[in-house]
């Protein structure tokens, strides 16, 4: 354009034709790119995704339980953090690891037309990127290591709020709020110390990688110059900057990409780790009608000891159980007994293989109970019922789902009215569920909580009885439920017709009630093991002895360590009703049950104003974002200042050039020293000023996050203890682990992409009015296109993202469920089942993701088309006002024009990012108005004397455990 006339003007015309056609042409190659390569890659991913969520869902079924362990496996809080956190960041830098080819590509097509311009000074001026390599990897090395300490210490506090949400309920009894809450925030506080490290790394690495471009432009400017002494024209000088543009982007994208790509190798790390962990060695699965079920001169040992002999009583994962000899006679009843912690429960879990056999054998042949097919053709009549070798567990801590309690009793099997019936029957609950409005219906919440410690327990033993399980194992199931219920219980199912037929193994202090019909008694105490049949223990007097040696320390036990939970059964004066004549069962009535657990409510809409008032008040006051204000003008003026220098510098060889008298003197190189001085001071100062206002943000974003953490977790802190019957801790989890990362990581970037970006569009749209005020109408129209593009394209993605986090919590909450009941689900053989419901969750989690890669493919192309159109009327405008402008001030105008389409898609597109982060943080605002308990502290006190004597008077006393529930 510097030298212009109108035999000219056609091909200018051409030209600019040209450039709007490749651009079109580009999007529609790049477009076919995504449909044959891109999103089959995101189906991929997707299946990829779900691949590592069931393999490390599929890895806790075999894993060494966590439970009481002082080793160095995986914590429950890693477990979750794995789920969530590490496979969305290996996803996330898969879904983009192209960049890693596509930018350097993008960067030698983009140094083979510097070089056309500039020659060999384009090369001098890359030399500078390649000095600062090392640079670059002493910051991504660093940044790496912080990462891999980031996600340890994001493990220990995940770890820590899944325990404090496990027992929440205990804690509120305890008051022990404050002690808990002192300890999340003292873990909360380790980690924002290596986020804030690791903010700073990632500060540097920006640094390194935005300064490169521009000091590459100085270099190259400065050696085409001083060196080659080439003047600098508008044409060379605006056409190199907007190539150096271009690689800006490869640039930029690149750093990005290699910073999600350690974080990403950090997370498979973490998950190979995870998988390559010690699993349990599972007893034998082939079932022979032959085989013993026996333990033959064994050595057993708590699984994370590994040498037994060396044992430390301070140590209670150091216990062992010393040369066992036991044999369980097939068809018979087992009582196993012994003082409170002298390893019974280890026996029990030992034949199950949750233990480690340090010597000796045990041989326990079994078969899957749940997962082994069941119809109804098949198993009636009664006699096809039981499966030869099935087991069924009932642990001392009863272990329920978040279903009904017919689906807990049933457990996968079908249901058979005449069996189902004598079940309820013989493990007391008939009674009981009389009580409840919709019967066995009733949805019993997380782990059981609206039942009783006693109705838990039968519930539990009811499960085991109505199993096809031919060998059944009972950990203390008579020790929850009051003597005449524990009679009727053993009477009736213990001994009844639908157990009989069974081998019996029972752990329990009910010595005196279970011995006349046992076949074998094995005392434990101390890790010895003594086993005898009935027979010989009633001709010795060592069993009085022993029995009054167990209530003896029994006694002497804190009463909260014996295995009788006193003061749990609230339905025991209903066993006094049981006999073993009473055969009354009750139908209840088919109607639609209540439902418990409430389903997780999805906002509607944009992201409301008050989400982010809240989280900008949560950053800081109206100073910092005044100072954050200035600071993000001043970088953008001087990011201005820099090509309008050139413009200037440009302008002023122009001028020269195009006067008569052209001749380079001393004062021309003077002039030189001046603009290129000044152009290389401004170009190595906007490199700082950018950095700045990330730091800024950095800094308020780590302290929003503290703030908003610490709300969060004193609001579960003070919930009413209804809120966790009707909640799922995989809900509440999700906000601590998932989104509470997504807050940490993404949220304060996005927000500030958001406002420099939008800065670029309106600082263009005003440099472009001031050059070139006749292309501004066309320049209004199409950022209102794309505006309306922009909303509809926002609508989608939100929505899905929505879709997405909601999908993931039932994940969550499924993976929480499973850790706590592995053993019992292991023992059951129920992995199938437990595995397929997640591939249901997980499916259902995989759609969303997949709509928004296609809604982003359908924006782009649009704006693609903006893009050209803005490009062809843009160089149109300057081709026909070349009578009034210049072809320095063309240049520097076309030079924002270029990157005005690109920058205003990338506004909309950060600020749909921004709307999907701002997901996670509404989530969070959300449980920060969750219903609260009274104050623990009123300004109403008791006088000072108060109480005066120790005395609690009840007088017409009403309560219920919630409104909708009976008095």
């Amino acid at each position: 354009m510097s030298v212009y006339n109108g035999d000219t003007s056609s091909r200018g015309f051409i030209y600019v034709s040209g450039v709007a056609g490749a651009v079109i042409l580009l999007e529609i190659l790049v477009g076919q790119q995504w449909y044959f390569g891109y999103l089959s890659m995101v189906s991929e991913l997707l299946r990829l995704s779900s691949m590592l969520q069931i393999e490390i869902y599929r890895k806790t079924f075999w894993r060494v339980d966590i439970a009481g362990e002082h080793s160095k496996r995986s914590t429950s809080g890693k477990v979750v953090n794995l789920m969530g956190t590490d496979i969305s960041r290996i996803t996330n830098f898969l879904a983009y690891w192209f960049n890693l080819i596509e930018s350097p590509a993008e960067l030698a097509i983009g140094i083979y037309f510097l070089y056309s311009l500039l020659g060999y000074s384009c090369l001098l001026g890359f030399l500078v990127m390649v000095v600062m390599l090392p640079l670059n990897q002493y910051a991504s090395k660093s940044f790496s290591s912080i990462q891999d300490d980031l996600m340890g210490a994001s493990d220990r506090r995940v770890a820590l709020m899944n325990e404090l949400l496990q027992c929440l309920r205990q804690v509120k009894f305890f008051a022990w709020e404050s002690r808990w809450e002192k300890r999340i925030l003292n873990a909360r506080e380790n980690e924002l110390y290596l986020v804030r490290r690791s903010r700073v790394y990632e500060v540097l690495l920006n640094f390194l990688w935005d300064s490169s471009p521009i000091l590459v432009t100085v270099v190259s400017f400065w050696s085409y110059t001083k060196i080659a002494e080439q003047q600098l024209t508008a044409s060379v000088a605006f056409t190199s900057i907007a190539i150096f543009n271009e690689l800006q982007f490869a640039l930029n994208t690149l750093p990005e990409t290699v910073v999600e790509f350690v974080q990403a190798l950090s997370s498979l790390r973490r998950i190979e780790e995870f998988l390559h962990e010690e699993e349990i060695s599972p007893r034998e699965t082939g079932y022979t009608g032959d085989a013993k079920l026996a333990i033959i001169g064994a050595t057993i040992a708590w699984s994370n000891a590994s040498k037994p002999l060396s044992t430390s009583e301070s140590n209670p994962d150091d216990f062992t159980l010393k040369d066992v000899d036991v044999e369980f006679p097939y068809d018979k009843l087992s009582v196993i007994c012994g003082p409170t912690g002298s390893g019974k429960t280890m026996m029990i879990l030992s034949l199950l293989g949750e233990t480690t056999l340090m010597k000796g054998s045990i041989s326990f042949p079994r078969a899957a109970v749940v997962d082994t097919p069941s119809v109804i053709p098949d198993i009636i009549p009664l006699e096809n019922w039981i499966l030869p070798g099935g087991v069924a567990y009932v642990s001392q801590t009863a272990w329920l789902q978040n279903a009904s309690i017919r689906d807990n009793i049933l457990f996968g099997l079908p249901y058979v009215e005449n069996r189902y019936k004598e079940t309820l029957l013989v493990c007391a609950l008939d009674k009981d569920l009389s009580i409840f409005e919709d019967g066995d219906h009733t949805e019993i919440g997380e782990k059981g909580i609206t039942l009783s410690g006693g109705q838990k327990a039968r519930v539990s033993l009811a499960r085991a009885v109505y199993s096809r399980a031919q060998i059944v194992l009972m950990d203390d199931v008579l020790s929850a439920v009051d003597a005449p219920t524990a009679t009727h219980i053993y009477n009736r199912c213990i001994m009844g017709q639908l157990m009989e037929s069974r081998t019996r193994i029972l752990v329990t202090h009910h010595v005196n009630l279970c011995f006349p019909g046992a076949a074998n008694l094995i005392y434990i105490d101390r890790g010895s093991v003594l086993s005898k049949p009935v027979t010989e223990w009633r001709d010795s007097d060592q069993l009085m002895g022993m029995l009054n040696d167990m209530q003896t320390k029994a006694s002497q036990m804190p009463l909260e360590s014996r295995g009788e939970r006193k003061g749990e059964e609230p339905d025991v004066d209903e066993g006094s009703n049981y006999s073993s004549d009473s055969d009354d069962y009750e139908d209840f009535p088919e109607n639609s049950p209540k439902v418990l657990v409430q389903k997780e409510v999805r906002a509607d809409g944009s992201v409301k104003r008050r989400v982010y008032q809240v989280y900008l008040n949560l950053i800081g006051g109206w100073g910092y974002w005044l100072v954050l204000l200035l600071v993000i003008l001043s970088s953008r003026g001087i990011q201005i200042l820099v090509p309008w220098w050139v413009k200037k510098w440009t302008q002023y060889h122009d001028d020269k050039r195009d006067s008569a008298s052209f001749t380079i003197n001393n004062r021309d190189k003077d002039q030189l020293n001046f603009y290129l001085g000044i152009y290389v001071c401004l170009a190595l100062l906007s490199v700082v000023v950018v950095q700045l206002p990330y730091a800024i943000v950095y800094w308020g974003g780590l302290r929003g996050s503290k703030r908003l953490h610490a709300e969060l977790l004193q609001r579960v802190l003070r919930v009413p203890l209804r809120v966790l019957d009707i909640t799922p801790i995989g809900r509440l989890l999700n906000r601590f682990s998932k989104d509470l990362a997504r807050i940490d990581d993404k949220v304060p970037n996005l927000m500030m992409d958001i406002v420099v970006d939008g800065l670029v569009v309106f600082s263009s749209i005003l440099t472009v009015a001031f050059v070139l005020p006749s292309f501004m109408i066309p320049m209004v129209m199409i950022a209102a296109m794309g505006i309306a593009l922009g909303k509809k394209y926002l609508i989608v993605s939100r929505e899905c993202k929505r879709l997405d986090s909601i999908s993931h919590s039932p994940i969550l909450t499924h993976f929480s469920e499973t850790l706590v009941g592995i053993t019992t689900i292991r023992a059951f053989g129920a992995t199938s089942i437990f595995l397929e419901k997640m591939l249901d969750r997980v499916e259902t989690n995989a759609k969303p993701y997949f709509y928004i890669w296609i809604a982003n493919r359908w924006v782009s192309f649009r704006f693609a088309t903006l893009g050209a159109i803005a490009c062809f009327i843009a160089s149109a405008t300057v081709m026909l006002s070349l009578d009034y402008i210049d072809a320095s001030a063309a240049g520097f105008c076309l030079t924002f024009v270029f990157v005005f389409n690109d920058e205003m898609f990338s506004v909309i597109r950060q600020y749909t990012k921004l709307e999907m982060g701002f997901n996670a943080v509404e989530r969070a605002v959300e449980l920060t108005e969750i219903d609260q308990e009274a104050p623990a502290v009123t300004s109403i006190r008791p006088p000072l004397g108060w109480p005066s004597e120790g005395r609690i008077e009840v007088k017409d006393l009403e309560v219920r455990y919630a409104p909708d529930l009976p008095a």
